[in-house]
C-alpha cells in the first residue's frame, strides 16, 4: 500500500506542480531561486530529455505508454516477489509514478510541461530543464537498479 501511495503522490504533486506553473509564469519567463542555483522557467518539452526527439513527437506519444507499461510490469512483480527489498520497491514506484507523470501530461498537452533547472554541475547539464517527475525516474532507476534483488 505504502509504495501504491508513492505512486499517487509523484503523479499528484508533479501534475499541481506543473499547473502551479503554467499559472505562476509566462513563456519563457524565468525566476531564479537559492541565489540563481536554481531557475524556475516554463518549458514545452516535445521530446525527451532536453528536447532531443521533438520531430517524433506524435511517435514518442505512442511509445512512452508502452515504456510505462513495461516499468509497470515490472513494478508489480518487484512488489510481489518475496525476495525484493525495499530500496527497490521505493525505486520502481518513483519510476513508475515519475514516468506516468509525464506521460499523462504528454497525452494531455502534446508535450511535457518541464518548470525546474539547476545551475550547478556540468555545462551541458545546467541547459537542461526537468520537473519533478525527471527527478523521481531518475533517483529511481538508481535506486532500482543498484538494490536490485535478482541479480
Amino acid at each position: 500500500m505504502l509504495f501504491l501511495l508513492i505512486v499517487g503522490l509523484v503523479i499528484g504533486w508533479d501534475l499541481l506542480l506543473k499547473e502551479l506553473t503554467d499559472k505562476v509564469l509566462k513563456d519563457k519567463e524565468k525566476q531564479d531561486l537559492a541565489g540563481g542555483r536554481i531557475t524556475l522557467k516554463k518549458v514545452h518539452n516535445k521530446g525527451i530529455c532536453g528536447g532531443h526527439l521533438a520531430k517524433y513527437s506524435d511517435k514518442l506519444r505512442l511509445l512512452l505508454p508502452v515504456v510505462l507499461l513495461l516499468a509497470l510490469i515490472r513494478w508489480l512483480k518487484v512488489l510481489l516477489s518475496k525476495n525484493s527489498n525495499a530500496a527497490e520497491k521505493t525505486g520502481m514506484s518513483l519510476l513508475v509514478g515519475g514516468g506516468a507523470a509525464n506521460v499523462i501530461d504528454r497525452w494531455r498537452h502534446g508535450y511535457v510541461r518541464d518548470y525546474l533547472q539547476i545551475n550547478a554541475g556540468p555545462r551541458r547539464l545546467r541547459r537542461l530543464a526537468g520537473n519533478l517527475a525527471d527527478l523521481c525516474v531518475c533517483f529511481g532507476m538508481i535506486l532500482a537498479f543498484l538494490f536490485r534483488s535478482d541479480r
